[in-house]
């Protein structure tokens, strides 16, 4: 896709603004923050500083370029009208105390905004790391500069500085609870006086740069239906229907406290809207829930005098709004309610329907929890907001986006964002799996995109991932002395889990993930012309298959078991359990072996029917199906075998029918995790048949493996246009129509022996195909 080019995000001169915040003699106790969520937060306090900027512009007006970044978190006003939130999420990991040395900047064209006359520019700046994902430089701060070109060539800068106002809002007691009634009044109208407000103080500077990739997406959405959930409740709410939309109000009467739900019909990732009319102290508490009766993220907001309006600060999760209204002695009277739909900008260009329609609506549950988790940053969910530390996660939503989206930017950022924390910490990553699954997500986006200039900052960094793990391998050649064994599964084992099994359940998978690392970087060296290191990468994965072989494969069950005893025991921690006493087996350690050739080929099918029909076997998790899937395909049985597993995902459907449940049973668990989200990404790969046989999609085969389905149909978005594939299957024939980019190279294959017919013709700007298979089903 080209509509995003990350240059023009890029500030051309060196700033000439400077880093401010409160006056630290007046507000001494609002100026540090902790570094990370995980860090010590003694002495440290919620605050939300408000910054006023107020200028005049008496002619017409060329171009506008307003350039801004904050700590931690910044919404930018302009003559009242919200225009940006940020800064994008600069990366870490789960548990990380560590600040990291760079920071982003924003670009926004602001021109439409400027007014002639007095205008104001208006910061609000949230202090303090209150989720996993917030990172901050130790010190709430501000940077602006605001570049106006006029019509008849002059120009004018408006920079952060000792110019700026600045006040503390007291109405935010906290992140998710403010006090309309302690606020400061209409601080963004131009008639507002601000004399009282202090200057802001200069403050230390810090490193900066640019953002590359587009502003999110907000969309205002209203809910489907309203939930009273008391009978004595309904003659108090009038007009509820007009809570489902923009225009009309709906008028709540006084009394006892009153509770309704909004439902907005599926979960969605946002921000509460609220315009609402009522006296000062009437208390509103909302919980957020992803489904019903489920409390996930509380908000609480209390009225002051009149006509107002909110908007929470963090993003949440939500289907239902589940609301309490109380302490109101006079009716209220709300405006407007919903949420701002917060994704990152792609266009669903990418689509899949079959026959099945149990098929199709696990594909669009996958592509909407995948939206949901496209933010400034992959998500691992909107609920947890984990702060980029879950690398397998984001290398199957990574795959999924290639085939929905197309967008690239996203997975670059991530990939380079991911490198800086790898480098800080030598290579480790709290989950020892991610940190190996994090050269996989890059040879994929090298493939799927055909962009390599990421390498430079990146192969270095995995070079001395390597090393690392050489480091782990022990007397038998295998992964023996690695920290831990996370992350496996979230699937309980006993008195343990797989998050953190012991060595003797972890050993095997991961060191099949290790070999696949060892065959990725030996890849991404050759793309590279390092003949030497991709030589040496070879060598020691091929020694690595032969002792994964010697030590895992067991001749009487015909599988690989996960891990051995060893010679010398393992010294147990926090996250390594000690080892255990009797050899286990599960479809994690068997798909893999299939999926990367540990195994020898005669066994691949072997082993995988007993991987899909062995009960016994430790079974698989949602998100650890994506490998299972990818075996199953490596091994030839996805006709046979590939759609029955994707019907499993039927159990999550039936508890929540279009986003996806982080696992299929057990622990407490969210209902928007896009890690098990891999039927969108195989069902156009493997049931239309559509994989690039060259990177970035220069060719492309098209081998559909249909199953038992009767037809299927679909799109993907490639960097010249879409591909579309229409496939019909019947007793005699399958029937294919193509239409591509006319740029794309597409090489025909069935999986079935058959004779082939087909016709071909170029159109404006595209290529269009019939092909017809003439086979017998018997």
């Amino acid at each position: 896709m080209t509509y995003f080019k990350p240059d023009q995000t890029m500030k051309p001169e060196l700033w000439q603004a400077q880093w401010i915040w409160l006056n630290k003699q007046k507000y001494a106790d609002y100026q540090k923050t902790h570094y990370t969520y995980f860090s010590d937060k003694q002495d440290m306090h919620y605050a939300l500083a408000l910054f006023r900027k107020q200028f005049e512009v008496n002619k017409a007006i060329k171009k506008v370029m307003l350039y801004i970044s904050a700590d931690v978190k910044y919404r930018l006003h302009i003559n009242g009208e919200r225009v940006g939130r940020g800064p994008a999420e600069i990366g870490g990991d789960y548990g990380n105390q560590d600040v990291l040395d760079y920071w982003f900047y924003d670009t926004y064209e602001v021109k439409e905004s400027i007014k002639q006359g007095t205008n104001i520019l208006g910061v609000e700046i949230s202090l303090q790391t209150g989720i996993q994902c917030d990172y901050s430089q130790g010190q709430g701060g501000l940077i602006l500069e605001m570049h106006i070109q006029y019509s008849d060539g002059t120009e004018e800068t408006i920079i952060s500085d000792e110019t700026f106002k600045a006040v503390r809002n007291e109405a935010a007691l906290e992140a998710d609870c403010y006090d309309a009634r302690l606020d400061r009044g209409e601080w963004l109208k131009d008639n507002f006086d601000d004399t009282s407000w202090e200057q802001a103080e200069v403050i230390p500077s810090r490193s900066l740069i640019h953002k590359p990739i587009p502003h999110l997406t907000e969309e205002m959405l209203y809910p489907k239906t309203v939930l009273i959930h008391y009978p004595q409740y309904e003659t108090r709410i009038q007009d509820k229907e007009n809570l489902l939309q923009e225009a009309g109000e709906t008028l709540l009467t006084k009394g006892s406290p009153l509770t309704f739900s909004l439902d907005f019909g599926r979960i969605y990732s946002g921000r509460i809207q609220l315009e609402i009319e009522g006296a000062a102290g009437t208390h509103l508490t909302f919980y957020t829930q992803e489904i019903a009766g489920k409390n996930e993220q509380k908000i609480v907001y209390t009225l002051k005098e009149g006509l107002q309006t909110f908007e929470n600060m963090n993003l949440l999760s939500v289907r239902y709004l589940y609301l309490t209204v109380s302490n109101f002695t006079s009716p209220i009277r709300i405006k407007k309610i919903g949420l701002l739909f917060s994704h990152y900008p792609t266009p669903r260009q990418g689509y899949f329907q079959c026959n099945d329609s149990l098929l199709t609506a696990i594909y669009e549950a996958g592509k909407n929890t995948l939206e949901m988790c496209r933010q400034s940053y992959h998500l691992d969910s909107p609920i947890h907001q984990e702060a980029l530390g879950c690398t397998g996660d984001y290398m199957i939503l990574s795959l999924m986006n290639y085939y929905v989206f197309g967008d690239k930017h996203l997975s670059r950022l991530d990939i380079w964002r991911t490198a800086q924390m790898l480098k800080k910490h030598q290579g480790f990553m709290f989950h020892t799996s991610y940190s190996l699954l994090y050269v996989q997500m890059v040879k994929d986006y090298v493939f799927f995109t055909g962009d390599q200039t990421i390498l430079e900052d990146v192969l270095p960094v995995i070079e001395a991932l390597m090393t690392r793990f050489k480091g782990y391998i022990g007397s038998s050649g295998t992964i023996e002395q690695a920290p831990n064994y996370m992350f496996m599964d979230w699937v309980p084992c006993g008195t343990y889990n797989l998050h953190h099994p012991p060595k003797t359940v972890g050993q095997g998978y991961l060191t099949a993930f290790y070999y696949k690392a060892l065959q990725d970087v030996a890849h991404l060296e050759a793309l590279r012309g390092r003949d030497a290191e991709e030589r040496s990468y070879r060598q020691e994965a091929e020694q690595l298959k032969k002792a994964f072989h010697a030590c895992f494969w067991v001749e009487e069950k015909g599988l690989y078991c996960d891990g051995r005893k060893g010679d010398v025991p393992t010294v147990p921690n926090e996250w390594l359990p000690a080892d255990t006493e009797e050899i286990h087996f599960s479809q994690h350690t068997n798909a893999l072996a299939v999926l990367y050739d540990l195994a020898p080929q005669p066994l691949h099918q072997s082993i995988m029917y007993q991987v899909v029909t062995e009960p016994t076997l430790t079974q698989a998790q949602p998100y650890f199906m994506h490998f299972v899937l990818e075996a199953i395909h490596h091994a030839g049985l996805f006709n046979e075998q590939g759609l029955k597993q994707i019907r499993r995902w039927k159990r999550l459907l039936e508890e929540n029918e279009a986003t996806l449940k982080e696992v299929w049973e057990g622990f407490d668990c969210d209902y928007s995790h896009a890690w098990g989200g891999t039927p969108t990404y195989q069902l156009p790969s493997k049931v239309l048949g559509i994989r690039p046989l060259k990177s970035a999609f220069e060719e492309v085969l098209i081998m559909p493996q249909m199953g038992d389905l009767e037809w299927a149909e679909g799109s993907i978005p490639l960097p010249t246009g879409n591909l579309q594939v229409r496939v019909e299957q019947t007793n005699k024939e399958y029937r294919l129509h193509i239409i591509c980019p006319k740029e794309c190279n597409i090489v025909f294959q069935w999986p079935v022996e058959a004779s082939q017919v087909y016709k071909g013709e170029t159109l404006e700007g595209e290529k269009s195909y019939q092909v017809i298979y003439m086979h017998s089903m018997e």
